[in-house]
């Protein structure tokens, strides 16, 4: 799994839900914002929610693995 999209009425909760979904605290998740969401006119109309693409960082025994495992298949 490389990342998963989420949306929600506003930042803060599609960050919840992430975290809720994928278990983890919150220094271990990166998002990048897809679409800014809106209010909508008085909060009723046009209401668009935010959506982010999370992913969750990798621990630096996970990048050094995959650094050696790319290393090693190119060097055949």
């Amino acid at each position: 799994m490389d990342y998963i999209t989420v949306s929600a009425k506003n930042l803060d909760e599609a960050i919840t839900e992430a975290l809720i979904q994928l278990g983890v605290t919150s220094d271990q998740l990166d998002y990048e914002v897809i679409e800014k969401g809106s209010a909508g006119f008085l909060g009723i109309f046009n209401v668009k929610p935010v959506v982010i693409r999370v992913t969750i960082k990798k621990s630096l025994v996970e990048r050094t693995q995959e650094f050696c495992d790319e290393l090693f298949a190119a060097m055949k």
